[in-house]
């Protein structure tokens, strides 16, 4: 039997939260922003659609404008606005749920800042899709004010190199022109695209940021039965690239609740090559020189001077996005919480007795919550008092009976409980499917089964999705 007092669970106020990680920190004059934020639920992290917000714009010079605007089918907002000012732009963000009271909303406030010329010259990427992957159909729209530049060119940045770079030729006369990508692995998890020409001395840029689909050049996956019982057999079937050197782990569940943080998955993978990413803004920049910064690059030319990256001062809030998953966090109510007190003291500890458990809790709650401690106290005590009432009547059918009991059990000794399932080194054959057997143990429990594979390429180190394997049997002792 356990027991335990958590002290630390946070009361919220409202269901969401609005992620900021989309938003385009720098806006050109004269040509339309675009807001990009995400609804997400607090719990889960995950984006909540169809969810109302109101939008107000509170600009340099003039009056606040509001907008009514909902997250789509994938929970994100993309706002078209055209700021009329020059300067420094403020916006805030509001849910607007109808069911809910004003301090119950969630509320953003998002600061953008123009990107100046000293020609009036300006330069926007706007791609097809911001979330792509690798050979999938790809481009991205240059549009640009009078007169119409002779030469565009552009480099794509992943993982801290250029990885791709040409040029594009805009129509004489033309607003827009159109350039197609070619998305490969070297851009996985995410990408920039950075472009820029000249105009005299000036060199006019802007930049944007993709995300790239997580996948390896050589996929690999692990897949095993979804319930086996206690010491049967397990069948391993493992798919990757041929001749790769694939290591194969399976671990308790319950193991990784206390030794989680050296553990290595495929969103660490992913998280690691992401940390090469030497930029630090979603997009653009105050100036031409500073897009290049902001991208992770430098620009040196007969007027600019040569520049070091790590000289640029960037703000932690606008680096480039990481792909971890939120952690959750419970939401509890004043009356939830009483009736959690009452819960909590139908829960029978036999090492502890009920006065000892009242006096912890009157100790950590009373104070938040007066009167939390008497409710567990009664509760515990009608608990305990019922469960000596259930022996009593149990014990008394049991000796009334046991004359006429006469069974005989043939069961096998569960003797095997090691935290560890299986650690094995294996080479993936040529037609790129591995397959083997393996005992179980006889813990009742759920392992976590993850596979590396290794290959002497470029690109060919590759961590598989977990699998989940249920060692379970419907009657044991």
């Amino acid at each position: 039997m356990e027991s335990a007092i958590i002290q630390n669970i946070p009361i919220i106020k409202t269901p969401y939260k609005i992620a900021d990680s989309r938003v385009l920190q720098f806006y050109t004059p004269r040509i339309s922003y675009i807001l990009q934020v995400d609804i997400q639920d607090i719990l889960s992290g995950q984006n909540i659609r169809n969810v109302p917000v109101v939008i107000e714009i509170i600009p340099s010079s003039g009056n606040p404008v509001s907008r009514n605007s909902n997250s789509g089918n994938d929970g994100q907002i993309n706002f078209p606005y055209n700021f009329n000012g020059v300067g420094t732009q403020r916006i805030r963000v509001t849910t607007a749920n109808p069911d809910l009271e004003d301090e119950n909303q969630a509320s953003i406030n998002i600061t953008i800042r123009p990107y100046h010329s000293p020609g009036n010259r300006f330069l926007t990427v706007k791609p097809n899709r911001h979330n792509i992957g690798v050979g999938q159909n790809f481009f991205v729209t240059f549009a640009f004010n009078s007169p119409t530049p002779t030469e565009i060119r552009y480099y794509v940045v992943a993982r801290g190199s250029i990885v791709a770079s040409g040029k594009n030729t805009p129509l004489a006369n033309a607003h827009d022109s159109t350039q197609i990508i070619d998305i490969t692995h070297k851009m996985v998890p995410s990408a920039r695209v950075v472009a820029y020409y000249l105009h005299g001395a000036e060199v006019v840029s802007n930049s944007v940021w993709i995300d790239v689909i997580d996948e390896c050049k050589d996929e690999l996956s692990v897949e095993v039965p979804e319930q086996v019982q206690p010491g049967g057999s397990v069948q391993y079937t493992v798919t990757g690239g041929g001749g790769a050197t694939v290591s194969l782990s399976g671990v308790d569940r319950a193991a990784y609740f206390l030794y989680n943080q050296s553990r290595v998955t495929r969103q660490t993978m992913f998280n690691e090559m992401e940390e090469y990413d030497q930029g630090c803004v979603r997009n653009g920049g105050r100036n031409g020189q500073n897009v290049f910064f902001g991208a992770g690059l430098s620009i040196t030319t007969n007027t600019l001077k040569p520049s070091s990256v790590d000289n640029l001062l960037c703000n932690s809030q606008a680096s480039s996005r990481k792909k971890r998953q939120a952690e959750p966090t419970v939401v509890i109510s004043v009356e939830d919480k009483f009736l959690q007190c009452a819960e909590n003291g139908k829960k029978i500890n036999t090492e502890v007795s009920c006065m000892t458990r009242y006096k912890q809790t009157k100790e950590n709650y009373d104070d938040v919550y007066p009167g939390c401690s008497e409710l567990f106290l009664q509760a515990c005590e009608t608990a305990v008092e019922a469960q000596s009432s259930r022996r009593g009547r149990m014990l008394g059918r049991a000796l009334a009976n046991q004359n006429n009991l006469q069974r005989s059990v043939d069961a096998a000794v569960r003797k095997d409980f090691k935290e560890s399932l299986i650690f094995s080194i294996n080479t993936i054959p040529q037609d790129g499917t591995l397959q083997f057997q393996e005992p179980a143990t006889d813990s009742i429990t759920t392992y976590e089964i993850d596979a590396m594979a290794m290959k002497d390429t470029e690109d060919g180190f590759c961590i598989a999705p977990t699998a989940h394997l249920k060692v379970f049997k419907d009657v044991f002792i």
